[in-house]
């Protein structure tokens, strides 16, 4: 009995020890989606960093053409984080769901 002891509080102890903390990379507040509809002067915490990033207004449904391109330094603040897109509102005043990947923090 005593050797099925051993292994369970061997596991108990490892199990009780804590995972060292990955520091996240600082992302930018998100905005109160009451602004939409609004003008907005910012702060554009945010720039596009891909030339022609194309942009959907409604969603970001791929089975329709887009509505649209930022271009390449486009400062936008971020709204919605929605994993591979986010939605965005642009200096230009279009708020519209964007390529995650094609946004860059600015420093």
């Amino acid at each position: 009995m005593s050797r099925w002891l051993s292994p369970i509080f061997i596991l108990l102890a490892f199990a009780s020890c804590s995972s060292p903390r990955v520091e996240q990379e600082s992302s930018p507040p998100l905005l109160d989606p009451s602004i939409l509809g609004r003008p907005f002067r910012g702060p554009f915490p945010l720039f596009v960093t891909l030339p022609d990033t194309v942009y959907y207004l409604t969603g970001p449904q791929q089975a329709r053409p887009p509505d649209g391109s930022f271009e390449m330094g486009m400062r936008v603040a971020l709204v919605l984080d929605a994993g591979s897109y986010s939605l965005v509102t642009s200096e230009s005043g279009v708020t519209a769901y964007v390529s995650s990947g094609a946004l860059r923090l600015i420093e």
